[in-house]
């Protein structure tokens, strides 16, 4: 197990509570053709769950695997369904934390949707950091 600490509390007290062997590095590339997608570079996921606070992590995380670009999309805004949960979101947050007129910054903004409607809606700025943003993509 790579990780043997928890993250949060850096307790040793870990328990295993799933493993997949062999799991796409990527969930959200498409690809060309069939052959690319099942030639797809793939890792371990052993999720463990912290004794001590609780937190579920993946020990055998390699952040060094993770190279966003344009190969990779996330657009969740496409689905009407996703959009219509995002702006309850975004409107219960706003009232109850009362953003209005405020700076925010998001980070793993995707394709900046959500920031988006946090801003339109609470009159707010803000700015994303995401290494896959597009700024071409659908949250533009």
């Amino acid at each position: 197990m790579k990780s043997l600490r928890c993250p949060l509390c850096r307790s040793r007290e870990q328990n295993e509570i799933f493993t997949w062997e062999s799991m796409p590095v990527f969930c959200n590339v498409l690809y060309k053709t069939r052959e690319e997608a099942l030639g797809a570079e793939r890792a371990c996921v052993r999720l463990v769950c912290c004794g001590r606070c609780g937190f579920i992590h993946n020990a055998a995380f390699e952040p060094e695997r993770i190279r966003y670009g344009p190969h990779y999309g996330n657009p969740l805004s496409a689905s009407a369904h996703f959009r219509q949960y995002a702006t309850r979101v975004a409107e219960e947050l706003i009232r109850k934390y009362g953003i209005y007129g405020r700076e925010i910054v998001e980070v793993g903004c995707g394709d900046g949707y959500f920031l988006k409607l946090l801003c339109g809606l609470g009159r707010n700025q803000g700015i994303g950091f995401d290494p896959g943003y597009n700024p071409r993509g659908a949250g533009s």
